[in-house]
């Protein structure tokens, strides 16, 4: 067990500081203010004016931040798993946090005569 002044959250899994600290304050205290952020930096995901659902890092969760298979059930992506696996080696890739997006415009159109799995 590492002692207590090299740990890098406590019991509950909330940071002491840095990036980590940074992240689960403004997905749990300004989903706002981070939505806006990230739309700011992605003009061509801006403007399909989607909603952002922060998944990652949740308090009611302890903060987890996900990788992996949990990473992408985390994001509605499950089946992805062999892909990921094929892609990327286990343990990776990770992120300080995660959102899935809504887009209130239609991202494609799909005519009517092709079928959707």
């Amino acid at each position: 067990m590492l002692p207590l002044w090299r740990k890098r959250t406590d019991q509950h899994g909330r940071a002491y500081k840095k990036s980590q600290l940074q992240a689960q304050l403004y997905v749990n205290r300004r989903q706002c203010a981070l939505t806006e952020a990230v739309l700011n930096a992605l003009p061509s995901l801006a403007k399909l004016r989607p909603s952002l659902l922060w998944t990652s890092p949740l308090e009611g969760e302890k903060f987890a931040e996900y990788h992996d298979g949990p990473f992408l059930k985390a994001i509605g992506r499950p089946k992805l798993k062999t892909a990921l696996a094929n892609f990327w080696p286990s343990g990776g890739p990770r992120w300080d946090a995660l959102a899935g997006a809504v887009a209130a415009e239609p991202i494609t159109a799909v005519p009517r005569h092709i079928a959707l799995a």
